[in-house]
């Protein structure tokens, strides 16, 4: 049976969306590797459906042209993203697998308002030498982050035999009741079958920093967020007024650990949630590196 690791769930990636940024973002990435021993001098990408009609708020028209060029969204430094956008914008030319390809993105990204029958998060890429195609790909943003492409097997699942197989809740309740052990546990034996504990931990804590990092960083902007409707940041403000100090911190780590020797009250405390909320909302809506 086709079963998921926790790391096909929680994904570091760039926002706003797993759909429409994240998953076209790895197909962008999938097409350039599989035109890598070609030589192409323009390329083009088709967007239909909701990848379309949401996809420049979406930041979908971005995530495309920095996957074509290679870079990753688990680990691109995303305060390079606007001048990579704009550096392509203005050159006309894409870098794809060290070679310079002709591209204007305002023509060459193409948006369709109708939805593809096979699903409605549908990407088209096409790579052409002189005007003839020599190479098309279709892929769908299923969700989560995870993409197919048209004509082969679901991507991101694998077949494993679990120890401790969960397709209920009910299911779930029973294996820690019949083992004795808490819900962590029964998950992490099942996790130990797709990789080992070295590697487990090693990404759960990439995880862990990214999210500490997303709350961090998001307190820490001001300004008006991308996306055109003139929305304002407000995280730091709401981090400043219950610090109620203007003491300013190196690193996430510090800083919660200042947080934590306050004083707390419930109150106090449900501001702080809702203050890192904010945070992440506002990364996440800003093209920031989130977990998703």
């Amino acid at each position: 049976m086709e079963r998921l690791s926790i790391f096909d769930i929680y994904k570091i990636g760039v926002g706003p969306s797993s759909s429409h940024t994240l998953g076209p973002w790895k197909a962008a990435l999938r097409f350039a590797q599989e035109i890598a021993a070609l030589e192409p001098d323009g390329i083009e990408i088709h967007l239909f459906g909701s990848l379309s009609k949401t996809g420049v708020g979406h930041a979908t028209d971005v995530a495309v042209q920095l996957g074509l060029e290679g870079f990753a969204p688990e680990t691109m430094p995303t305060e390079l993203i606007p001048a990579s956008v704009a550096r392509i914008k203005e050159s006309h030319i894409l870098r794809v697998n060290g070679r310079e390809v002709s591209f204007f993105p305002s023509k060459d990204i193409v948006f369709h308002r109708h939805e593809k029958p096979q699903h409605p998060n549908t990407l088209t890429f096409f790579a052409f030498r002189k005007g003839k195609i020599m190479h098309e790909a279709t892929f769908f943003s299923v969700g989560g982050g995870f993409i197919e492409k048209e004509g082969e097997s679901k991507e991101g699942v694998s077949q494993v035999d679990l120890p401790y197989p969960i397709d209920s809740g009910q299911e779930l309740l029973q294996h820690t009741e019949e083992t004795g052990w808490p819900i962590s546990e029964v998950v992490h034996q099942n996790e130990l079958r797709f990789r080992e504990e070295a590697e487990i931990n090693r990404r759960i804590q990439a995880i862990f920093e990214t999210m500490l990092d997303c709350v961090f960083t998001g307190c820490q902007r001001e300004g008006i967020l991308p996306g055109g409707l003139q929305v304002k940041r407000r995280a730091k403000a709401l981090k400043e007024r219950l610090m109620g100090t203007s003491m300013a911190f190196d690193n996430a780590r510090e800083w919660l650990q200042w947080i934590r020797q306050q004083p707390q009250t419930f109150s106090t405390i449900n501001k702080w949630v809702s203050c890192f909320a904010l945070s992440v909302n506002e990364q996440n809506a800003s093209l920031g590196r989130v977990v998703t």
